[in-house]
């Protein structure tokens, strides 16, 4: 008896956390779906935006928009980079680059030249932008950051949980 007791409590956990997991899940492909962008939420993992961003803060992204005007800021992925730059659009071009159009030049707060520049472009193309910055949310993102940085902290919460569960079962 005790022991499908047992089995029922480990497939109702079981359950909990794979309807867990497809809710999450699903609420993120859902703000893809909403956002048009591949990665509606972002955190700014350096200062090169400080004082508009800080390390830690949490930025909402909207790739629905057209067109780029200049003063934007935008996300752009570069294919060979692991992560996506911020920049804030100096200057948009109207012309075409072998038949793309919405060229698009950009500068981060601290540069004083564009930082794409390395890979031989002074510019990126409209297509290369995850998404333009839609809602700023401060320091939210820094338990993010804490644990890319420390992935041991990711034990915490399930040993807590462990202990928990062997207290009260």
């Amino acid at each position: 008896m005790s022991s499908n007791f047992s089995l029922k409590r480990i497939g109702d956990a079981l359950s909990a956390i794979g309807l867990f997991t497809g809710l999450i899940i699903s609420a993120w492909k859902g703000m893809c779906v909403i956002t048009g962008s591949s990665y509606p939420i972002m955190v700014v993992s350096s200062e090169s935006m400080e004082p508009v961003f800080y390390r830690g803060d949490l930025i909402l992204l909207w790739n629905n928009a057209r067109e780029v005007n200049v003063g934007d800021i935008s996300v752009v992925g570069f294919f060979g980079r692991r992560l996506p730059m911020v920049h804030r659009a100096i200057e948009v071009l109207n012309g075409s680059d072998n038949g793309k159009e919405g060229i698009l030049r950009a500068i981060t707060v601290h540069s004083t030249t564009d930082s794409f520049i390395q890979w031989g472009r002074s510019y990126v193309h409209r297509e290369e932008i995850i998404g333009l910055v839609w809602i700023h949310v401060p320091y939210i993102g820094r338990v993010a950051l804490a644990l890319r940085e420390n992935p041991i902290l990711f034990l915490y919460p399930g040993v807590a949980t462990l202990v928990v569960v062997g207290l009260c079962g």
